[in-house]
């Protein structure tokens, strides 16, 4: 009987040490499963963590990278078009250069050719003016000999004589001047068609019969022929337009008269 009491008491003194004892053995059991817990959720988080870190980084060098090979890029195209721009300025210089240089070699090349042409038409201009005076010296000479020649012939009066000897030297003195005025008046027109620009109008001639002031000048074909390509109206036309039309408008009678002359002489 006491046997039996003694291992009841003993089962239930177990049974009562197995209840109290229970709670705290639940409680340290889930202590330690929520410490592995814990343990896995932040070995978990630190390799997530440490995933994000790596990868962050990798972004942080990748775009820094990027961004480099940007900036090498700008600076190279940069560098590129500083010497494209400075080359295309230097062929632009050197371009101008010898444009300046073509030009100043054009232009002195038109003034010689402007001078010698000058210095032809004055040679010219001066051997008709010498060509003129040997011929009026000429025709004044048979002049004078004619002169001579009808005194002998003629038996006339003192009186009628001389005043006939005084209109003859009246005529002449008339034709010399009138002869020199008409080649005066030439003269001024050849400079003038030198100069169009200060053209206002064609000074008139000194006689209004125009074709026997130059019978009168004993102008020899090729003299003609210089004549009628001053007196050309293509030749008047740089003159002012506000006087163009008057000038060209006596270019073209002048010419007619001169061209008609020239027909004559060339029959």
């Amino acid at each position: 009987m006491d046997n039996f009491s003694n291992t009841i008491l003993t089962f239930l003194r177990n049974a009562w040490n197995r209840i109290i004892h229970f709670p705290s053995r639940a409680l340290h059991l889930l202590v330690e499963c929520f410490h592995h817990v814990g343990q896995s959720i932040t070995s978990f988080l630190f390799y997530v963590l440490h995933g994000i870190a790596i990868l962050f980084f990798a972004m942080i060098k990748l775009v820094l990278i990027i961004f480099g090979a940007i900036l090498l890029l700008n600076i190279l195209y940069i560098t590129i078009a500083l010497l494209t721009n400075s080359i295309k300025q230097s062929q632009a210089r050197k371009a101008a250069k010898q444009q300046q240089e073509q030009l100043l070699r054009d232009s002195e090349e038109g003034c010689l050719l402007a001078q010698q042409r000058a210095r032809e038409q004055e040679e010219l201009r001066r051997h008709m003016l010498a060509e003129q005076a040997s011929r009026q010296d000429i025709r004044q000479q048979q002049q004078q000999e004619q002169i001579h020649r009808d005194e002998h012939r003629t038996t006339i009066n003192p009186d009628q004589q001389h005043r006939r000897k005084h209109l003859l030297l009246l005529h002449h003195q008339t034709q010399l001047e009138l002869t020199r005025n008409f080649n005066l008046w030439r003269d001024r027109c050849n400079r003038l068609s030198q100069n169009l620009a200060s053209v206002t109008a064609i000074p008139p001639p000194p006689s209004q019969d125009l074709a026997q002031s130059y019978k009168n000048a004993n102008l020899a074909l090729h003299e003609l022929k210089e004549e009628r390509r001053l007196w050309h109206p293509d030749k008047w036309c740089g003159v002012d337009e506000r006087y163009r039309a008057q000038v060209t408008k006596m270019a073209t009678q002048f010419f007619q008269i001169v061209q008609s002359m020239c027909e004559k002489l060339e029959q």
